[in-house]
């Protein structure tokens, strides 16, 4: 199979032994996969002594191509799996940043479902694991499907082209219908034709979407790219907090309620300005209280912040869709903004 990049998959797994011996299987299954650079395999096991769990199972989140949430009893159980993770992983997979693929490995009741709505699962019908003989046939299934979803991830990583496919195939169509000429001139015009669309496509791409781009990408399914922050190395700035910046629904990637401009989910190294008066504070984590961390101070209006990583945050006791964004961020030096 041709690769143009590596795809990150990330695996979401019950701490309970049986389903850690399923998720090693799968991952023998996955090693020649993993081993030829196609794809790059995380879970929860793989964590560093001394890394902080939370915000690293967070950044796997945030970099995953593909999220395997391992369905099972335990999963199910699971307060963490169940009320944060299922519902980044959708929301990542709503805006089309990643795509999650349940994989069923014990029998359950259709109550995953909910957490993953009109998703189709691994192994093929929808069979759990356990109840293949052998479970290799079931092993062999997901990793059937999941070579096949990189393979699509890959046809299509750069976001114009499926677009520019369809512009293409507009003017072949145009190019046979012009060719359509007297039998003498015929193969002179799909001579003329050809290179006249060669010469033109591109420059008539160039020029409709230098002019029109936004439309365009409506029209043609194109992604949106958020152009509009300002990037900066974060090496020489030091933390001095957490702080809440805005609200985001799953339709959205515009920050509601936010406290900083531009209004867009920041990355690490977006250079942000402090819209209205925020509490700074000691951290954030996930959490089944409302309790907030220590606050250690108020940053003012009209303030300059380098972002230096993001959380987002769901409520596991709330049935709203809406995820919290908060951000660590560090004062932008004499340099960082020119």
């Amino acid at each position: 199979m041709l690769s143009t990049r590596t795809i990150k998959v990330v695996y979401f797994c019950s701490d309970a032994d049986k389903d850690k011996k399923l998720l090693e299987e799968l991952e023998k299954h996955l090693k020649n996969l993993n081993r030829r650079g196609i794809i790059d395999t995380w879970h929860k096991s793989m964590i560093a002594a001394g890394k902080d769990i939370e915000i690293e199972i967070d950044r796997q989140l945030n970099e995953a191509n593909i999220i395997l949430p391992l369905i099972s009893s335990d999963f199910i159980d699971s307060d963490d799996n169940w009320n944060i993770v299922a519902k980044s992983a959708m929301e990542r997979h709503r805006s089309g940043k990643a795509r999650v693929i349940p994989v069923l490995l014990r029998p359950v009741e259709d109550s995953w479902k909910f957490a993953f709505p009109n998703i189709k699962a691994l192994p093929q019908n929808e069979k759990p694991v356990t109840s293949w003989r052998p479970y290799d046939n079931a092993f062999m299934s997901i990793a059937e499907g999941i070579r096949e979803e990189v393979k699509d991830i890959n046809r299509f990583s750069f976001p114009v082209k499926l677009p520019l496919q369809r512009i293409a195939s507009l003017f072949k169509g145009a190019g046979k219908a012009f060719s359509a000429s007297p039998r003498k001139s015929k193969k002179r015009s799909k001579q003329i034709n050809g290179s006249a669309i060669a010469f033109a496509t591109p420059l008539i791409i160039f020029v409709v979407g230098g002019i029109c781009l936004p439309k365009l990408s409506n029209l043609l399914e194109i992604p949106s790219l958020q152009t509009s922050q300002t990037l900066v190395s974060t090496q020489n700035i030091s933390p001095i907090g957490w702080i809440w910046i805005g609200k985001l629904d799953s339709t959205s990637t515009n920050l509601r309620d936010s406290s900083i401009n531009p209004s867009l989910v920041p990355s690490a190294g977006a250079l942000v300005n402090v819209d209205k008066p925020v509490n700074l504070r000691t951290n954030v984590r996930y959490s089944h209280n409302s309790r907030l961390p220590t606050q250690i101070g108020i940053l003012k209006p009209d303030q300059k912040l380098v972002i230096l990583q993001v959380k987002r945050l769901i409520n596991p006791s709330s049935n709203s869709s809406d995820t919290q964004i908060w951000a660590q961020v560090g004062r932008c030096n004499k340099t960082c903004g020119n």
